[in-house]
């Protein structure tokens, strides 16, 4: 893994003490000491995703603001979330693309594997390896958008990292995914009373979830190993 300069400024390191010992009490900390600020960036990232193109540079935005909130850094929601969404726009876009193009072929995949195949082993050994590698590529997916905006690197390197990265620490991947999954399932499951959920804060909540996981690995395996950091942006 290389790492061309990190982007995010040096943690504050005396913050530490205040830390508590286990990650699943500090997730609920820093969640609850930025509440409100976090359902405002939700409803900055909805606003910047109404023209529809901007959606990937939306998602930018909201993930710098979100990974500061993760990393208890000082964080100025309008500003973090503009000067994500201007400087990762192309980015951004190219990874939504590569997205979009991903999730036709899975669709293609499923369709072909559970119609056009007789063997009915063969079929769902197949559509078993594609689920399998859905779901890689969208815990990978998790570790690309918080590096995009927190490290200079070219995007293919950003995406070799993140395949590597989101098996590290799988249980991490893995309630990053769930969290996800749950906030989808309750705004269609519950359509239209369900998306109360992610028009509030809940896609605040994945993705402040995502960094909130994503970001020890990014640092330990990425970034400290070549000491390259610098101070802020």
């Amino acid at each position: 893994m290389i790492l061309m300069r990190d982007k995010a400024p040096k943690k504050d390191y005396d913050k530490q003490s205040r830390y508590p010992k286990h990650r699943f009490t500090l997730y609920f900390m820093l969640f609850y000491e930025a509440f409100y600020r976090i359902i405002g960036a939700n409803l900055m990232f909805i606003l910047f995703c109404i023209p529809v193109v901007t959606i990937p540079a939306a998602i930018g935005g909201l993930t710098r603001v979100m990974s500061r909130f993760a990393r208890d850094e000082q964080t100025y929601v309008i500003d973090d979330f503009v000067q994500g969404f201007k400087q990762e726009w192309k980015k951004s876009t190219v990874f939504a693309l590569i997205e979009i193009l991903f999730f036709a072929l899975v669709y293609i995949a499923i369709g072909v594997y559970s119609k056009l195949i007789d063997n009915r082993i063969v079929s769902t050994v197949l559509l078993a390896l594609v689920f399998t590698v859905m779901l890689v590529f969208l815990a990978a997916a998790n570790y690309v958008w918080v590096m995009i905006v927190s490290v200079d690197l070219p995007l293919k390197q950003i995406i070799k990292n993140s395949l590597s990265l989101c098996l590290v620490k799988p249980f991490g991947t893995l309630i990053s995914l769930l969290v996800q999954g749950a906030v989808i399932f309750v705004a269609v499951g519950y359509f239209p009373v369900g998306l109360f959920l992610p028009l509030v804060f809940g896609f605040s909540i994945m993705s402040f979830t995502a960094s909130f996981n994503a970001w020890p690995q990014i640092e330990k395996y990425v970034i400290n190993p070549h000491n390259t950091t610098k101070e802020g942006d």
